[in-house]
């Protein structure tokens, strides 16, 4: 059996990759908050649901509007709180344009995680999973009686 071995130059370029990587979804991660895709309110949503963190007082509510083969046509938030609670709401808002509900029930923490791209400590856990929180509260919940919002 052959062991693979990585020479220090590979160790160390892999390294400058991974730093630059990590460099690349941290800039990302900061666009989002400074410049949020979706934050906005939806008129007349088909559902919505608002999730906080008791710890740090971030708060943001997501909402959802179907179209009548129930896939998501519009997604937007509203909220206040640290960068990697805003920007993974703008994140999951982009993310499940398109998708249907079974789609949406799919989704995990993980996906959460490698949208932000950066490592979470333990302390920003719930931040990091508001957008996550409020999915899963909206997901439990019927679509409201209502036309489908059209966007043209």
């Amino acid at each position: 059996m052959r062991l693979f071995v990585v020479s220090k130059r590979r160790k160390k370029f892999l390294t400058i990759l991974a730093n630059s990587m990590e460099e690349l979804y941290k800039e990302n991660l900061l666009d989002h908050n400074a410049h949020p895709h979706n934050k906005r309110v939806i008129e007349v949503p088909h559902v919505e649901a608002e999730a906080r963190n008791a710890s740090c007082g971030d708060r943001g509510v997501l909402m959802i509007a179907f179209n009548e083969g129930e896939h998501v046509i519009d997604a937007a938030f509203q909220g206040e709180g640290c960068a990697v609670s805003q920007a993974g709401l703008s994140m999951l808002t982009d993310k499940i344009k398109g998708m249907n509900a079974e789609e949406l029930k799919l989704l995990s923490p993980g996906d959460i995680y490698t949208m932000l791209g950066v490592q979470i400590s333990p302390g920003r856990v719930n931040c990091a999973l508001l957008g996550y929180e409020a999915l899963e509260k909206i997901l439990k919940k019927p679509l409201r009686e209502k036309e489908p919002i059209c966007l043209h």
